[in-house]
């Protein structure tokens, strides 16, 4: 309640608004757009990644499913 009540004070909610202005400046908002950028980047890349290794994983059990296949091909034959 102590910030609402500063609030109802005019000098002090015309402070809050000046300080409230001057974090939404042009400089803080590149700075802040750049930063979510840069975190939709590693999203996407983390992404990828996780892609590439489910692919891999798959690829390697069919790998290993082949591998045996073959093995007890092998075996049959001897």
């Amino acid at each position: 309640m102590k910030f609402v009540n500063s609030l109802t004070d005019n000098k002090t909610f015309h402070q809050a608004v000046k300080v409230n202005n001057e974090r939404l400046t042009e400089e803080n908002l590149e700075r802040i757009s750049l930063r979510a950028r840069h975190h939709l980047l590693n999203s996407a890349i983390t992404v990828e990644i996780r892609k590439a290794e489910d692919e891999l994983c798959q690829l390697s059990e069919m790998d290993v499913k082949a591998f045996n296949k073959q093995r007890k091909r092998r075996a049959k034959e001897k």
